[in-house]
């Protein structure tokens, strides 16, 4: 399915004042050694072929596409894994929320306006 298709039939479901939250992998060089090489191959987090990095999508395709479908979208923030942590990857504390690294994964909001009435 077209991403943006998926993201415009998402936000026709929002009521206004609601909001649309999305949540995906970034299509960067650091996200294929990482998510691709680093858990499906190297760690075996995952099975090989899991992931398909030119399906992966940029914050700037995921806003354009939000902004299409009418939703007023939020920056991005990105979800970082931290190995030092020494924390299953299932564990809140192996993930912080960055306002700068988005190059793996990330996350943007729009909320839908709320309906203006005719005067």
């Amino acid at each position: 399915p077209d991403p943006s298709e998926f993201i415009e039939s998402c936000a026709a479901l929002v009521a206004p004042g609601g909001a649309l939250v999305m949540s995906t992998l970034n299509r960067t060089a650091k996200s294929f050694a990482l998510a691709i090489l680093g858990a499906e191959y190297i760690g075996r987090l995952l099975p090989p072929g899991t992931h398909d990095w030119k399906r992966f999508l940029t914050p700037h395709e995921i806003r354009n596409a939000m902004e299409k479908a009418g939703l007023d979208v939020s920056a991005p923030s990105g979800l970082v894994f931290n190995p030092l942590a020494l924390q299953p990857l299932s564990s809140p504390q192996a993930w912080h929320l960055s306002s700068t690294d988005t190059d793996v994964n990330f996350i943007m909001h729009g909320v839908k306006p709320l309906r203006t009435q005719a005067a």
